[in-house]
């Protein structure tokens, strides 16, 4: 559900007026929402409010990759988009189903309290921790492919990007010395 607001960014974005001010807002908004749910999620010891942070950190750089689409036009940043988001919810998913049943046969959300949960639950904890190493994007879950995309198109964008300042300076430098030139 949380992810319709990306839908709707994505959508209002065809018809900005001031494409450059939509950029900076949602990059800015973006970064904080990141950063200030990474640090939540950090210090969370209950695990439904622990992935809600987590959520938050996570849309977060979702917005900061719409911001991106939004000042480049690439569809590169949308395929980003869209695997992200397709990565995000199907392990978010996964683990708010793995907490409702740990809850639920455990009666604790506690992640301090927890620790025998894999002997119990050894079904649940597997598809848990699968989900986890998803989160962290490790090899060859669909999480490693969502951040591999979304790190590919900002370096893909910081070469173009690059490569047309080195241009422009390059036609700045030779409108310095041409005058100078001997001809």
């Amino acid at each position: 559900m949380v992810k319709m607001g990306v839908y709707g960014m994505l959508t209002l974005a065809q018809f900005a007026i001031d494409t450059s001010t939509a950029y900076s807002i949602l990059l800015v908004f973006g970064s904080l929402t990141a950063v200030y749910g990474g640090l939540q999620a950090v210090y969370q010891r209950d695990l439904k409010r622990l992935l809600a942070y987590s959520t938050i950190s996570h849309i977060g750089a979702i917005v900061m990759l719409v911001a991106l689409y939004i000042d480049s036009q690439a569809p590169l940043y949308l395929y980003a988009i869209m695997v992200y988001v397709a990565a995000h919810a199907s392990y978010k998913a996964t683990l708010f189903m793995d907490t409702g049943i740990i809850e639920l046969l455990s009666h604790e959300r506690f992640v301090d309290r927890l620790g025998y949960v894999h002997r119990a639950l050894p079904v649940e904890s597997l598809a848990a921790l699968l989900a986890i190493l998803t989160i962290f994007g490790v090899p060859p879950t669909a999480g490693f492919l969502a951040k591999v995309r979304a790190f590919s198109s900002v370096l893909h964008s910081m070469v173009e990007k690059s490569s047309t300042y080195n241009k422009a300076i390059s036609v700045d430098l030779e409108d310095c010395y041409l005058p100078f030139s001997p001809h």
